[in-house]
Order: structure tokens, then C-alpha cells, then sequence
């Protein structure tokens, strides 16, 4: 299984990622704050003291670094701690991404199609006129 999330102190402040591992926002990673005075978390977008922005932005750096790898290994060996790499659950969100890319391309080529194909004939009968 895959810690979803990594926490590191940054100067007096303490800063929590967490990382999607499905969903729409698979990948995202969230991030917040908390102040070691108050102890209470705050959003990812909260402002930071100048004091410590640098800090706070090494360590989110880092955060991130450490979850990009973690998802990556995620992606490719699934829940499971095999060697093996396990292709249909690896590459479910990529798929996912690819079709609904592909999905327009398709519907426009369609409707291509279906213009250039010529209209059949319809025959207009006449009636016979009375004399």
C-alpha cells in the first residue's frame, strides 16, 4: 500500500502533502500548513510568512518529489508489492486521459463522413391528370 501523504517541518511551520491516487485529480497533490503555536492544519492556500516561504517552498519541493515517485510506483505495480508490473490497473488513468482526447476526433470524422456520403435519390410520382 502507498503512504498517501508526507509531512515535513519547515522552520516553525510544519507543511502535509497529500496525494489523489484516483479519481478525476488522480496525481494531484494537496497541500497544508500548519503553524507549531497553533496547531491547527490550514489550506493549501493560505498565506505564508515571509519569514519562512523559503523553507516552507523546500520543503514542498520536496514533498512533491517524494509523492511524484511514490504515484509513479503506484501506477505500475497497483496495490500490491510484486515485482510484476500490473499493466491494466498502471495504465487506468493514462487510458482514461487517451480516450477522452480521442473521443472528438472520432465524433468530427463522423460527421465528415456523413456529409461527403452522397444523398440517395427519392423518385416524386406524378399523378395522372384527368382529360
Amino acid at each position: 500500500m502507498v503512504r498517501s501523504f508526507v509531512e515535513l517541518k519547515a522552520g516553525e511551520w510544519r507543511v502535509k502533502g497529500m496525494l489523489r491516487r484516483n479519481g478525476a485529480h488522480a496525481g494531484a497533490i494537496e497541500f497544508r500548513f500548519q503553524e507549531t503555536q497553533d496547531g491547527k492544519w490550514l489550506g493549501g492556500g493560505h498565506t505564508i510568512p515571509e519569514s519562512v516561504e523559503k523553507e516552507v517552498s523546500a520543503a514542498k519541493d520536496k514533498i512533491r518529489n517524494t509523492l511524484k515517485t511514490r504515484y509513479r510506483a503506484f501506477q505500475l505495480f497497483g496495490n500490491s508489492a510484486s515485482q510484476e508490473p500490473n499493466t491494466s490497473s498502471a495504465s487506468w488513468p493514462l487510458r482514461c486521459r487517451q480516450s477522452s482526447k480521442a473521443a472528438p476526433a472520432a465524433s468530427t470524422a463522423a460527421k465528415q463522413r456523413a456529409k461527403a456520403a452522397p444523398k440517395k435519390a427519392t423518385a416524386v410520382i406524378k399523378k395522372p391528370s384527368k382529360k
